[in-house]
């Protein structure tokens, strides 16, 4: 089964490297140093430690400068760290199937998988301090018995990896940390907590040493200027330096949180109780407090704890499904994981930029925005995978063999009528999985491996749903290589019939890598520029951002010029044309937003805002109870653009205690702004709302709308001039700023 992980591992980890374009934020200056290193002119290069450049350097030269040759030293040093761990597991006593399970929980650790199939983090530096660490302390540990040569060969190896390691971290946490691991190995030596025995003069020496390279660490930082010092392998970051308090002490944790999702819970409640992973505890809690101070001075930096937390969670799990366990603490380790991977969940479904990209700190104006792309929605994906989870733990736990204090208590209350109904079934049921030859209960072995199996289902679906599509599809939006290699195919099979291609306010440096080629690229600096090169007869197509769709759709509808997109699969940049190609289809949003002709809704009515637009009907989409879900659907008569920013209040309200949607909201949900509204459009709004559960009262509640202008103003309704109107309009307050425009019942 190891072996079988191991296999995994390579499948999952090396296929399809680059498929995708790289990052602009956190890949593309990585392949600007590499760049530089053969001699290319660069500029604003962000210094690195020299290993890990220096490896995706030569497997860069070595894959004929192709991005996957810049992402493969990651992706090999992912599966190295899934080998330490099944070798360390396997150290830790613990029988094969288990040993496997704590390979898988490595490999689906979203530190690993975002290192490993991106050019991000430092995963070699993390191989090479785990690969010091574990052959140091093989080449000293007296438990087992081996051959001088092999002693020295380990020891060889050990050193050389503190060496890499250095080169890799820095002398702070390339080289006190992993020495002052071994150091601490001595406290983990009895036999119950793994055999280790260390020789005094080992732990001796790996004090002495980690203490010499922490303090030459320490004078190094406290004597370090701006400037980059190799052999710490960092320079200071100025931001923090102007201001401390940007970044707390506890941002590594919760970022630690984040990269090990959803078994926060697991690994937390592991290094409380390790048992046998004791040292791994003791791993897990010093890389923590060492990489959260040195984080304070040098920013956010990677944490190298992927194999202690994926082998403290598995210990958790042997402790939860182990029948020598009092039930009573079975149940508390289930709660606690359980509640662990239910409020990470939580936490993906409001922020899903920091467990999609665990490695790169991103804004939510700088991450996907959810809807924009067809089958790109991590805020629901990520806490569905985490519910997928807690689910399957709480299966794993009802199937797992009851504990020796449960079979005590059942034999003292054998009385209870459903006991003994429940003793029966489970009687037949084991005579059903026994075979005739076996003297060994079948039902027991079965409720022994069903939690594995279960763990193995569960883990192995998260392996391959974040591993292999969520990181593709957050890898294309992140990068502009894919509608720029999508648009170069179409020119390929003839699609496109013109190669050169318009850009219109296109800043990204990944042009200068997936670009048509400066002989084909046609910069277009303002909107008059894109009108005149889509305005021609000839076929045209552009690249442009996605905010810029509005006005540009708004000037080739004045124009009675055509428009169509024709890649939409980019949360940022679209690709139009002035024409369709044979087999494409429109997938302009605006479409179904702007028409010639009003809409149909259930209802009528007439509210004015003058001089900008009037609303002329409305009807509510869904059913509105507590809890429910439920849409919006209004149609604007436009007269002018109305001014940038404008919101509208749009809100259910009974008597002053009960409203739902209160708030103001986007026009159009800011897909279509209002100041690009053309006179004689008619604009369909939609806005879907939740109804709370508890904030509300069933009965009937008016239908109140409003136009807010700024934060401090709102616009005045013009129609109806007096008190009342047509379709039953009613103006409510003195100021003529909100109209009751109908009702709707509202039930529980």
């Amino acid at each position: 089964m190891p072996i079988a992980v191991l296999l995994g591992a390579v499948v999952v980890l090396l296929p399809g490297l680059g498929a995708t374009g790289l990052w602009t934020q956190g890949e593309l200056p990585i392949l600007d140093r590499t760049l530089a290193a053969f001699g290319e002119p660069r500029s604003n290069l962000v210094r690195s430690p020299w290993l890990p450049d220096q490896l995706r350097t030569w497997a860069y030269a070595a894959a004929g400068r192709s991005d996957w040759g810049l992402r493969l030293p990651g992706a090999l040093a992912g599966v190295g760290l899934v080998a330490l761990a099944l070798a360390t597991a396997r150290r830790l006593g613990w029988s094969p199937a288990w040993v496997a399970l704590a390979g898988c929980f490595t490999l689906a650790m979203p530190l690993l998988l975002a290192s490993s199939r991106t050019a991000l983090g430092n995963p070699t530096g993390e191989l090479w301090l785990c690969v010091a660490t574990l052959a140091l302390l093989a080449a000293c540990d007296r438990g087992r018995e081996r051959e001088r040569i092999t002693r020295g060969v380990l020891g060889v190896v050990g050193v050389a990896g503190l060496a890499a390691a250095v080169a890799s971290l820095g002398i702070v946490l390339g080289g006190c940390l992993p020495l002052g691991l071994v150091a601490l190995a001595d406290v983990a030596r009895e036999p119950e907590h793994g055999g280790l025995r260390l020789p005094r003069w080992a732990v001796i020496g790996a004090w002495t040493t980690s203490a010499a390279a922490g303090f030459v660490g320490l004078w190094l930082a406290w004597n370090q200027g701006e400037g980059y010092i190799p052999l710490l392998g960092a320079a200071k970051d100025l931001e923090l330096l102007e201001e401390p308090t940007r970044r707390g002490f506890t941002d590594t944790l919760e970022s630690f949180g984040y990269q090990v999702f959803p078994f926060t819970g697991l690994v937390v409640l592991g290094l409380l109780g390790p048992g046998r992973a004791r040292w791994p505890a003791l791993w897990l809690g010093v890389a923590l407090v060492a990489t959260s101070v040195w984080s304070l001075t040098y920013g956010p930096t990677p944490i190298p704890v992927t194999i202690p937390a994926a082998l403290l969670a598995t210990a958790m799990c042997k402790r939860m499904f182990d029948s020598h366990e009092p039930i009573a603490a079975r149940r508390l380790l289930l709660f606690c994981a359980v509640l662990g991977a239910l409020v990470l969940g939580k936490d993906a479904g409001r922020l899903p930029q920091h467990i999609a990209s665990p490695l790169l700190e991103l804004s939510d104006l700088e991450f996907p925005a959810a809807g924009l792309v067809p089958g790109f929605d991590p805020a629901e994906s990520l806490p569905r995978m985490a519910k997928r989870f807690a689910a399957l733990l709480i299966l794993a736990h009802v199937l797992a063999a009851p504990s020796v204090d449960q079979l005590r208590w059942r034999k003292r209350h054998a009385q209870l009528w459903w006991l003994r109904r429940f003793s029966r079934l489970t009687t037949v049921f084991d005579r059903l999985v026994t075979r005739g030859h076996e003297r060994d209960s079948g039902l027991a072995r079965a409720r022994e491996l069903a939690p594995l199996a279960l763990l193995f289902v569960v883990l192995t679906q998260q392996i391959w749903t974040y591993g292999r599509t969520t990181l593709t599809q957050v890898n294309e939006q992140l990068s502009i290589a894919g509608p720029l290699q999508r648009f170069a195919a179409a020119v390929e099979r003839g699609e496109l019939p013109e190669p050169q291609l318009g850009l219109h306010r296109i800043r990204d440096p990944g042009l200068e890598y997936y670009g048509p080629g400066t002989e084909h690229e046609v910069f277009l600096t303002n909107r008059g520029d894109l009108d005149r090169w889509l305005g021609v007869d000839s076929p045209r197509t552009a690249l442009i951002r996605r905010a810029d769709l509005p006005p540009a759709f708004s000037s080739a509808r004045t124009g009675g010029r055509p428009l169509y997109v024709l890649d939409n699969l980019h949360h940022e940049y679209l690709l139009v044309a002035n024409f369709l190609p044979e087999g494409y289809e429109d997938h302009n949003p605006l479409h179904g937003i702007a028409f010639d002709e009003p809409v149909t809704l259930a209802n009528e009515t007439l509210v004015g805002w003058d001089p900008y637009v009037e609303l002329i009907a409305w009807e509510i989409d869904g059913e509105l109870h507590r809890g429910s879900s439920a849409t919006l659907h209004m149609v604007f008569r436009v007269k002018r653009p109305m001014p940038a920013g404008t919101k509208m209040y749009a809100r259910l309200q009974k008597g002053k205690v009960s409203r739902v949607a209160a708030a103001p909201h986007e026009l159009t949900g800011g897909v279509f702004p209002p100041n690009y509204w053309r006179a004689g459009d008619y604009i369909h709004h939609r806005f879907e709302f939740e109804v709370p559960w508890l904030e509300v009262l069933p009965g009937e509640h008016e239908l109140i709308v409003g136009m807010r202008r700024s934060e401090k103003s709102n616009l005045k309704i013009s129609t109806p001039e007096d008190k009342t109107g047509e379709f039953g309009v009613t103006i409510r307050g003195k100021k003529h700023e909100f109209a009751t425009i109908g009702a709707v019942e509202l039930a529980w």
